[in-house]
């Protein structure tokens, strides 16, 4: 066999790109014909598997009925925090690590605070490089510059945008 073997259109082809050799082996290991079945196999169980637990994750975020958290009375105001002894949360530490357990903790914590009656999501504009919630200001200062750089490439050629 020559030339390079093509893998399915959901992958990238840089992710995956074997060389064919013109030696011949009958070792299976080095068989593309052979390895490249098992490889999708893997890559679309490992994508179901992490779709499962997103929605499992999200199904407990979203789930009223769950209440992760701990009154507590600070300066004479009752305030939520989360209960970190939660047998859900201390499951989820133990078995997806620190890192899930922190953005889900956030998550959260987020929720109770803009929704405690329904938990419902909100959609929020959200700064990435501060990791926190977007002021007005600063939304409103990014569909100003959205809106001049579309101007500019409106003025360098019309046609593009479709205007």
């Amino acid at each position: 066999m020559q030339g390079e073997a093509q893998v399915s259109k959901d992958m990238k082809v840089d992710d995956l790109r074997i060389q064919n050799s013109d030696e011949s082996t009958n070792n299976q290991d080095s068989d593309p014909e052979f390895l490249i079945p098992l490889i999708l196999k893997e890559r679309r169980s490992n994508h179901e598997l992490q779709e499962a637990r997103k929605e499992l994750i999200t199904d407990h975020i979203t789930n009223s009925e769950w209440y992760p958290f701990r009154v507590t009375t600070m300066d004479g105001k009752a305030q939520d925090t989360l209960n970190e002894s939660d047998e859900k949360l201390e499951a989820l530490k133990s078995e997806w690590g620190e890192e899930i357990y922190k953005a889900v903790a956030m998550s959260l914590m987020e929720l109770n605070e803009h929704n405690p009656s329904g938990r419902y999501i909100v959609p929020e504009l959200w700064n990435f490089k501060q990791g926190r919630m977007a002021t007005l200001k600063e939304a409103i200062q990014y569909l100003f510059k959205r809106i001049r750089s579309l101007k500019a490439a409106k003025r360098r050629n019309p046609r593009h945008l479709g205007m």
